[in-house]
């Protein structure tokens, strides 16, 4: 991986990490009186005494803060100059899941939606984690999760909303959760796919997704023809920038928006933030101008 680059990749995610920081440094974890989110959040949006706007923010807020980290690991990643090839498989496997729960903070927290959608949505977050317990192979937490499940389907049903069954468990109530694809291209389209699919087959090691980053094969050139061949894996550091470095943009480019949507949801300080993000995004341009071929969208 180009060193430069990639280095210079590193700073500009960090720097957004860090602008997350100062953000809840300045302004803490409540929504700025007369916001969107003050509003909601005291809007009595209650469901057998859930406080749906709460916990649907307490939800966003863990994948912010889960996203954080990883992407801080990613940046450090990126900033190593002896992580050249190998370093690849670690790097997308952390940028696949930045992706996937920066898309799931951002449908939670999109201030295009109203009150009682959000608090929908939370819900289903809700259900699905207790029936993701539900599964492990340890009675003891098996046990815990359908107590909890039950418990919370009585509660919502006690305030006068009937589940929509899914197989063999409650799914929602009403606004259906959506997968990894489904959220990620919910937030960033067909690109946000893609970037996702291309970055869990390098960090699966899946064959023809390393054989698309080789200097043997490349995208145009890619064909039901192409054989797997050992002489053709070559992560060399000029095809895993041109290659990498676009995808991870991409990531970068989902966390800032989830920021955003969290910023104009509680009515922080806008200026303070676009100063900052107009910062980083000209350092992105900046930086995808440097890689041949490769458009500006920062």
């Amino acid at each position: 991986m180009n060193e430069d680059l990639s280095a210079r990749l590193g700073k500009i995610i960090e720097a957004t990490v860090r602008l997350a920081h100062e953000l809840k440094y300045q302004y803490g974890f409540d929504p700025s009186p007369q916001s969107q989110g003050a509003k909601e959040r005291d809007s009595g949006i209650v469901a057998g005494g859930h406080r749906l706007i709460l916990e649907a923010g307490q939800m966003a807020e863990t994948r912010l803060v889960a996203t954080a980290g990883h992407l801080q690991a990613l940046g450090s990643l990126l900033e190593r100059p002896d992580q050249a090839a190998f370093g690849v498989f670690a790097i997308s496997g952390l940028a696949r899941t930045a992706l996937e729960l920066s898309a799931r903070a951002a449908w939670l927290l999109d201030p295009r939606i109203d009150g009682w959608t959000r608090g929908l949505r939370g819900m289903a977050e809700m259900l699905y984690s207790f029936s993701e317990e539900a599964k492990y192979p340890a009675p003891p937490i098996q046990e815990s999760a359908r107590r909890r499940l039950a418990k919370y389907v009585a509660a919502a049903e006690s305030a006068g909303l009937a589940p929509a069954p899914h197989r063999d468990r409650p799914e929602h109530f009403g606004e259906p959760r959506l997968g990894a694809t489904g959220v990620i291209k919910a937030q960033m389209g067909a690109e946000g796919e893609l970037t996702y699919r291309e970055l869990s087959g390098i960090a699966h090691g899946n064959i023809t997704a390393l054989l698309r980053l080789t200097e043997n094969v490349s995208l145009d050139e890619w064909s039901d023809n192409v054989v797997p061949r050992e002489e053709g894996i070559s992560l060399t550091q000029p095809v895993i920038a041109t290659h990498v470095l676009p995808l991870l943009a991409v990531v970068h480019r989902a966390y800032a928006e989830a920021l955003e949507f969290k910023v104009r949801l509680f009515g922080w300080d806008q200026a303070f933030y676009k100063l900052r993000r107009i910062e980083i995004a000209k350092a992105m341009v900046d930086l995808m101008r440097a890689l041949p071929g490769v458009g500006t969208d920062a």
